[in-house]
């Protein structure tokens, strides 16, 4: 937290089962901007798995989405 309303936090879980990893991911943040009238908020989700399949080979799968409401 800080002035103008800040606020950002972030919310993490993920883990490795034998041969498959994976980690999901929130970031929220909210700020009422450096003048009046202003403000920001902004969420972010973050999802990646990661598998290997022999020595060799290995698959890697990330996606990730942006919300964002920004009155400037």
């Amino acid at each position: 937290g800080g002035q103008r309303g800040y606020f950002t936090g972030l919310l993490s879980y993920g883990g490795t089962w034998k041969r498959v990893g994976s980690q999901v991911e929130a970031v929220y943040k909210r700020f009422d901007g450096f003048t009046d009238f202003s403000s920001l908020s902004m969420l972010n989700l973050n999802a990646k798995i990661y598998a290997e399949l022999s020595q060799n080979q290995s698959l890697y799968f990330k996606i990730n989405s942006q919300f964002e409401d920004n009155q400037a």
